[in-house]
């Protein structure tokens, strides 16, 4: 249950990222690539810092808290790039078809 409640609040985190970065940059795709670099690092620190925990406070080997690590880090980091390429192709069909436009309109 413990590891479900960290990857939504890994979720949750990317969220809250993408919308400060979003209050600073005008486009999705431009505010992705400044908001999931930083959830990359962010995230990997506090899927650590539960790994020390389980380790240290909860008596767990390291071999036992390593996959729950992996678990929690590569579910949430996976949902972000896969979210960002999708964000960037959207960002690009968009433009594509601007241009499309800006084009067909020069020829009238």
């Amino acid at each position: 249950m413990r590891t479900a409640i960290f990857v939504f609040a890994g979720f949750g985190l990317l969220l809250l990222l993408l919308l400060l970065a979003r209050a600073f940059k005008p486009n999705i795709a431009g505010a992705a690539r400044i908001a999931v670099p930083g959830f990359i690092v962010l995230w990997a620190l506090v899927a650590g810092v539960n790994m020390w925990i389980g380790v240290t406070q909860a008596g767990y080997a390291l071999m036992e808290e390593l996959p729950i690590f992996l678990l929690i880090f590569f579910i949430a980091h996976c949902g972000c790039t896969h979210g960002q390429v999708g964000l960037a192709l959207d960002s690009q069909r968009k433009q594509e078809v601007e241009h499309g436009e800006k084009q067909i309109g020069s020829f009238q």
